[in-house]
């Protein structure tokens, strides 16, 4: 299920993509701000479609109060002040980027999405389920608290 609120979205942009802008305005005689985003902005739509799921309508301080629930009961690292953030955000014209720059992003931010999601799904030193690691049950029977040693 895919959490449905008009002003719940956002707009991505792949590292590469960043760094390849970065470097045109060190080529460029340019000042100022630029704004770097790839198409298309990230809503509930374009979500439900790349994780096969279903949009549901909620309102934001049903959101809010999801986000505080699950972020005091430690299931999900999200403070509820991002989600009254989240739903606050601009979006970014990136035109000026195009124009003078001659700057293009070569992946779309669905694609930047799937390989976020992918990377994070692999176990990783964070994301292993190793149970001796800082902070779970084998690593504080150790002394190995939460916040603790190197993360890796």
């Amino acid at each position: 299920m895919i959490p449905a609120h008009p002003r719940l979205r956002m707009q991505a942009v792949h590292a590469d993509d960043v760094a390849d802008a970065y470097a045109r305005v060190l080529r460029f005689d340019v000042r100022g701000a630029f704004n770097i985003a790839a198409g298309p902005v990230l809503d509930a739509r374009v979500a439900a479609e790349v994780f096969h799921g279903v949009r549901v309508p909620v309102p934001g301080p049903a959101l809010a109060g999801a986000a505080a629930l699950s972020w005091w009961l430690r299931l999900q690292p999200i403070d509820p002040g991002w989600i009254h953030l989240a739903l606050k955000a601009p979006l970014m014209w990136c035109a000026r980027a195009a124009e003078e720059l001659g700057w293009q992003p070569r992946r779309d931010a669905v694609s930047t999405l799937r390989e976020l999601v992918e990377s994070t799904a692999a176990p990783g030193p964070p994301l292993s389920g190793d149970p001796d690691r800082p902070g779970r049950p084998g690593g504080v029977t150790h002394g190995r608290l939460p916040g603790t040693g190197a993360p890796c």
